[in-house]
């Protein structure tokens, strides 16, 4: 319900080892934690774009354009996560849960390139 209605939020949890590939875009906080990680993570799901919280699901096709699109769409998503976290971690915020989720997000991203790659002719 919160994806759908586009409310960020942030999972705390034992089983931080585990993907969510329904919720890529939520940060994941694992448990025990301290506090500052918890306010960080929660500082940051608050304060990005929501389309960089809950993207949208890539289509399913694959046609090259539509990668292209992705793959841009992405580049300036990381951009804007990285762009969040420089100000939090100004504001002297713990940003590891922002920062494992931009390493999780640029490494989708470069599966992406990679994938287009092998599409080009």
């Amino acid at each position: 319900m919160l994806s759908h209605r586009n409310i960020p939020f942030v999972f705390h949890t034992a089983h931080a080892a585990r993907p969510l590939t329904q919720w890529p875009g939520a940060p994941i906080v694992a448990k025990p934690a301290s506090a500052a990680a918890i306010v960080g993570a929660l500082k940051y799901v608050l304060s990005a774009d929501n389309r960089d919280i809950i993207p949208v699901p890539p289509s399913r096709e694959g046609n090259a354009k539509v990668l292209d699109q992705h793959i841009l769409d992405g580049e300036e998503r990381l951009k804007r996560i990285r762009g969040v976290i420089t100000r939090l971690a100004a504001g002297g915020f713990d940003t590891s849960a922002a920062e494992n989720l931009l390493a999780i997000m640029t490494k989708t991203l470069d599966h992406l390139r990679d994938h287009r790659n092998f599409m080009a002719p």
